[in-house]
């Protein structure tokens, strides 16, 4: 982003990513959904910052969950790391919003494999929530 662009060149890069990547690994939960709508805003993702960015898929907080799907899509991040954890919140968290976030993203990062569409196809037909089983055939239309 410009926005991005014009902190590298000022320099403040390095000093807002380690802000970031403090304020991810132990900040509030509403500082580390702040956080993440910061790190996508900006597009800035590293290897330091997907580290810290792949445990807020595991975040005790359904809203930091919910985020880090949300960007993961938005950000297109087609990592096979992001991928598995995007899968993982789709079969196991108990939150319909985030599984639902999670199909959703992998529809944006346009990855499919066998898993995935496997995946999908379940969720189509067993996952108890409507909203999750409409995502799921929605995304399966778009892949």
């Amino acid at each position: 982003s410009v926005a991005g662009e014009t902190i590298g060149v000022k320099g403040y890069g390095h000093v807002l990513h380690d802000e970031l990547c403090c304020r991810l690994r132990k900040g509030n939960e509403a500082e580390r959904v702040d956080a993440l709508n910061r790190v996508v805003h900006l597009r800035m993702m590293t290897g330091r910052m997907k580290s810290v960015f792949l445990k807020c898929f595991t975040d005790d907080h359904v809203s930091v969950r919910h985020t880090a799907a949300k960007g993961a899509g938005e950000l297109q991040f087609s990592d096979e790391d992001v991928i598995e954890g995007l899968l993982t919140l789709i079969t196991d968290d108990h939150s319909h919003k985030v599984k639902a976030a999670a199909i959703e993203a992998l529809a944006d990062i346009g990855v499919v494999n066998d898993r995935i569409i496997s995946q999908l196809v379940w969720s189509a037909q067993y996952q108890q929530e409507g909203m999750v089983r409409s995502a799921a055939c929605l995304v399966l239309a778009i892949l």
